[in-house]
């Protein structure tokens, strides 16, 4: 590509000024001279041009270096917060883990206490029961010993008593 650049601007010099330095004088300097002058010339700049651009070419590397540098740095920032977040994640699932099964063993103990709540209840009501039904019982045994006393009573005085004359 340089090459061809080269040629064309070449051609161009001495397309442009070939004609004026052809009809010069014998002190002038020749065309042939002029361009082995203009071509020096560009040898020199474009020369200049590439040591420039090698120039640039390291400073774009040193850049891209840079650009590597702080990549690893993120990449390494961001698996230590992916490490944390993991971290946070099992402890987190670590303490509901816990928490669940200390609700869980709270309502199964909830239950089985309302379960012998009720079995105590009933128990009690039966026994209430039973000891209305016995104190019945013994009133109604009491009773019945009150009504054999009042009947030995009434027969003894009805022995007692004489007879009435009808």
């Amino acid at each position: 590509m340089k090459a061809g650049l080269f040629l064309s601007i070449v051609l161009i010099v001495g397309i442009c000024c070939g004609p004026v330095y052809a009809a010069g004088e014998e002190g002038k300097i020749t065309l042939d001279q002029r361009m082995i002058r203009l071509e020096i010339m560009l040898e020199e700049r474009f020369k200049a041009i590439d040591q420039r651009f090698e120039a640039i070419d390291q400073r774009f590397e040193a850049i891209d270096q840079r650009f590597e540098a702080v990549n690893q740095r993120i990449d390494d920032m961001k698996s230590s917060v992916n490490q944390r977040f993991d971290d946070l994640r099992f402890w987190l699932q670590t303490i509901i883990g816990v928490l669940a099964l200390i609700l869980g063993g709270m309502a199964a103990q909830w239950i089985l206490m309302w379960r012998r709540l009720v079995k105590v209840e009933a128990v009690q009501e039966e026994h209430q029961k039973v000891h209305v039904k016995e104190e019945e019982s013994n009133r109604l045994v009491e009773l019945i010993r009150l009504v054999g006393r009042l009947e030995k009573r009434m027969d003894r005085m009805e022995e007692q008593q004489l007879p009435v004359a009808v």
